[in-house]
């Protein structure tokens, strides 16, 4: 999805392929968009602001994959902060595995300048053919940022480590 500068998307959208909005509304953010203090993406050109567009409640965005029960998945993520005016001093990001709270991660480094990003990273085992992710937004009202980016899911498969791949015989 090619978008620049800041695009909203309200309840219910399906327009973030593979995602569905939850809450009131989550906005793109692309390019090289500065409001106060410069909001560059932390993988690739463009991010997840999960606050919306000074909507500021518990809003996100929730897709369903398939899985494997009983194989562990390793779930990653970064999640975005900056201290400028009017932003919070911290971005919190709540992680729902089959619509029952599973993760609460808190981005704390104060930037007032760019939005920074630390990545999550967590495993859980899979409980069925299809696992609902969710990701909320759980700052504060008063906090207009909390990005989040590069989601990446990977198959531990049923031992819980990754099956390693056989180099190639000459």
């Amino acid at each position: 999805m090619p978008l620049t500068g800041f695009t909203n998307f309200n309840l219910g959208s399906v327009a973030i392929t593979g995602w569905t909005v939850v809450g009131p509304q989550v906005s793109i953010v692309g390019g090289q968009f500065v409001q106060g203090a410069s909001f560059p993406a932390g993988e690739g050109a463009q991010w997840l602001d999960l606050t919306g567009l000074n909507s500021n409640t518990v809003e996100g965005v929730t897709q369903s994959v398939v899985t494997t029960a009983g194989n562990t998945y390793q779930l990653s993520y970064m999640i975005g902060n900056t201290t400028f005016t009017g932003f919070g001093p911290t971005s919190r990001v709540d992680v729902l595995i089959n619509n029952a709270f599973a993760f609460g991660d808190t981005n704390s480094t104060a930037s007032p300048t760019i939005q920074n990003w630390q990545t999550f990273t967590h495993t859980f085992i899979a409980s069925g053919a299809l696992t609902s992710l969710t990701f909320l937004n759980a700052d504060g009202p008063a906090d207009n940022n909390n990005g989040l980016d590069n989601v990446v899911l990977l198959d531990l498969g049923a031992s819980g480590t990754p099956t390693p791949v056989p180099s190639p015989r000459r």
